[in-house]
């Protein structure tokens, strides 16, 4: 049970990298003496979120993954259950909402010179309903594979509680980091964009969508991580710029 346990967390923690990363960046919309508020009301109120997703994937789990509909046509076939439709709505939310965020910061923020604008505060109420409801899409998959692993409610719930203390403790770090350098602010919603892309391709991998013959794969998780490194990687070059122009500035 203690291995099944730490499995568990372990397991809670990687996949809250993502919503640790989302509740940073829908935190910061908002005035700079909520957010540290936003942040851990977002990370309880979604960890209560999970639990009672877990309660209710335990109670119906035959609701969630199998399909009520399907398509079969010749261009077009696919099985769609409530997990699949989460999943969609979930991936679309995410490119929307990143690639929105991203025209709105260009107005606001010299992408080279890492210089943010003040733009309107959102509403505190709003942003923590987002939090909440991303997170719980982020953790159906999660969520489902912890039933698989483990009969114990107390040590999925564990987990949970766990998994949300840690997301508190990383939120803040990331915070911090994105308060130090904001040019990370747009490596951050192009991450959240791909992962709205991956999510939509694991839920149409999980409805067994075709499109004109061609199967619907997901994408490996391999991909994200080195386009990851990629957008530091470049996000650093284009702070060190910088940087070295100011030094030669300061020096004239």
């Amino acid at each position: 049970m203690i291995f099944e346990f730490f499995m568990l967390a372990a397991m809670q923690i990687l996949f809250g990298i993502d919503n640790a990363l989302f509740i940073t960046l829908e935190a910061n919309k908002l005035e700079e003496s909520k957010r540290k508020f936003a942040r851990n009301l977002g990370v309880i109120l979604a960890g209560v979120g999970r639990v009672v997703l877990l309660v209710l994937l335990l109670w119906g789990m035959k609701t969630m993954v199998e399909p009520f509909f399907s398509v079969d046509t010749e261009n077009f076939k696919g099985d769609f259950s409530l997990k699949v439709l989460i999943m969609f709505g979930g991936g679309i939310f995410l490119i929307m909402e990143s690639i929105l965020e991203m025209f709105k910061l260009s107005g606001q923020v010299d992408h080279a010179h890492g210089a943010a604008g003040d733009g309107p505060a959102a509403s505190l109420s709003k942003i923590v309903v987002r939090i909440v409801i991303i997170n719980v899409i982020f953790s159906v998959d999660s969520i489902l594979t912890a039933i698989a692993l483990t009969d114990s409610i107390m040590v999925m719930v564990g987990a949970i509680g766990l998994s949300v203390i840690l997301m508190i403790a990383l939120a803040e770090k990331m915070a911090m980091l994105l308060q130090k350098f904001e040019i990370f602010t747009f490596t951050g919603l192009q991450v959240l964009t791909f992962i709205g892309i991956i999510l939509i391709g694991e839920g149409a991998h999980a409805g067994h969508i075709e499109i004109m013959g061609w199967k619907v794969e997901p994408v490996h998780s391999v991909w994200m991580f080195t386009l990851v490194v990629l957008f530091v990687v470049q996000d650093l070059c284009l702070f060190r710029k910088h940087s070295l122009k100011k030094r030669v500035a300061e020096k004239h």
